[in-house]
């Protein structure tokens, strides 16, 4: 049922960003942190991975145990279309054991995908088994196989073919003290060809100090590159080198220093090419940083006379705990910042993230993103104690909002009262099951407080 709520004042900010689980409400990953096909050109390196363990510096994300993540397209602003449906049955560890994916068609649900989840006694991942729908039955399509032998994992990915399953590749890895090795291997006549491999070297701190990425040629590993990481006496990342095989001659490639601020933060990277022998700049990227939670970085490159121009700007809000809001990023366009794309994240009580909106495809003309899609998270929260309205789904979008109205959605019927940030209550009323149109057509901009049972939430007027 949808109800519309008048509210003659409104205020208040609802904000929290990135959010994962621990090990036991999460699917395990299937790649490690770093990437093992990584070029050694490309913008996004292992540096994230290896940064130090600073809590300031590591903005991690918690989702809930899922039950269920609906998947929405706005065809306007007000209008909000489901388009996919992800169901979670999950173990008495919070584990999914099996899990469904619907696309809704034509005003039904219609099955498209099922996996199958299988652990060992530790409750490691064993299996992922992936079925599609065809012609009324369940047919397996492929599958991930999880091995874990003492100090690494092996992973095997197969597909079904002809009622069997038919090896492709795997990736098997080693975990040593200071010494860990990925490699690649390719399923060929019966047997397993290597591919990649990739050897990564850490100090007595835990920090990575060489990558070598090799590649199996004629028999043998060859060198494709090294990347070499230099600390300060802080144990902070200050510098890191990249060569690349030439003609069996180790040649630099890229580099980049960094500078951090006195709370450990980065602050600066400077990106330098080698061409005609010696180190030419090429980019820099700023980082700007609020209560150690960074919120905004700029990247800028250097054109053919050598100054530095804008090339991209990221804007980031978080809430106290360090949760994202909302990031944005905008490209630098006939001087001037145009936007590029945005998202906004919802979270409940307890941290998890319920909800996320995405938005593309920006319009000058309308001063708005012409595309928007929505994912909400439906989570299972059942704990001994708990009071039913200390652990219901509250989602409110969009947030923030342009115009007089925002929806609530609520999975119990509640009450709501909202607070101007001075903490005067200006406005209350009830709101059903589902989904709840609040209209605030004298809602003057700024931030507000909503409250609904005993969640506290923030919505902006924008």
């Amino acid at each position: 049922m949808k109800t519309k709520v008048l509210i003659l004042f409104i205020s208040s900010a609802v904000y929290n960003l990135k959010a994962q689980s621990d090990n036991n409400s999460k699917l395990p990953q299937s790649t490690p942190n770093h990437h093992l096909y990584a070029n050694p050109n490309e913008e996004k390196d292992d540096v994230l991975d290896i940064w130090n363990n600073s809590p300031s510096q590591q903005i991690l994300s918690y989702e809930c145990p899922l039950d269920t993540i609906y998947e929405y397209e706005f065809l306007n602003p007000n209008t909000k279309v489901v388009k996919y449906r992800h169901i979670y049955l999950n173990n008495e560890f919070n584990n999914p054991v099996e899990s469904f994916t619907d696309r809704y068609l034509f005003g039904t649900w219609d099955r498209r995908e099922k996996r199958d989840f299988t652990y060992d006694s530790q409750q490691r991942l064993t299996a992922n088994i992936r079925s599609i729908w065809i012609n009324g039955a369940w047919e397996y399509s492929s599958s991930i196989q999880y091995a874990h032998p003492d100090h690494g994992l092996k992973i095997t990915y197969q597909n079904y073919i002809n009622g069997e399953w038919v090896n492709t590749n795997r990736k098997v890895e080693d975990y040593g003290d200071l010494i860990e090795t990925y490699v690649t291997q390719n399923w060929e006549s019966g047997s397993w060809i290597n591919n990649r491999k990739e050897t990564i070297t850490y100090n007595t701190n835990k920090k990575m100090v060489l990558l070598l990425a090799e590649e199996w040629k004629g028999g043998i590993w060859k060198v494709d590159f090294l990347r070499s990481f230099t600390y300060n006496s802080l144990d902070l990342l200050i510098q890191r080198i990249v060569q690349v095989n030439k003609n069996g001659i180790m040649v630099n490639s890229e580099k980049n220093d960094y500078k951090h601020d006195t709370n450990k933060n980065l602050k600066q990277d400077d990106r330098y090419v080698w061409a005609n022998n010696t180190w030419q700049f090429f980019r820099q990227t700023k980082y700007f940083w609020s209560q150690n939670v960074q919120d905004s970085s700029i990247i800028t490159q250097a054109n053919a006379s050598g100054m530095l121009v804008n090339l991209q700007k990221v804007i980031s809000k978080y809430d106290a705990p360090q949760k994202t809001l909302y990031y944005e990023y905008f490209n630098w366009e006939n001087e001037k910042w145009l936007n590029d794309n945005k998202s906004t994240y919802e979270y409940n009580i307890q941290g998890f993230t319920i909800a996320r909106d995405i938005f593309t495809n920006w319009s000058p003309a309308a001063n708005d993103y012409l595309n928007h899609t929505r994912q909400e998270n439906r989570c299972t929260l059942i704990a001994s104690g708990v009071e039913p309205t200390d652990i219901s789904t509250i989602n409110i979008y969009p947030n923030p909002f342009y115009g007089d109205h925002f929806s609530i959605y609520t999975d119990l019927p509640q009450r709501y009262k909202v607070y101007n940030l001075a903490g005067k209550m200006v406005g209350q009323g009830d709101l059903n099951t589902g989904e709840n149109e609040i209209y605030i057509p004298m809602l003057s901009q700024g931030m507000y407080i909503l409250k609904v049972g005993n969640l506290s939430k923030r919505i902006i007027k924008l």
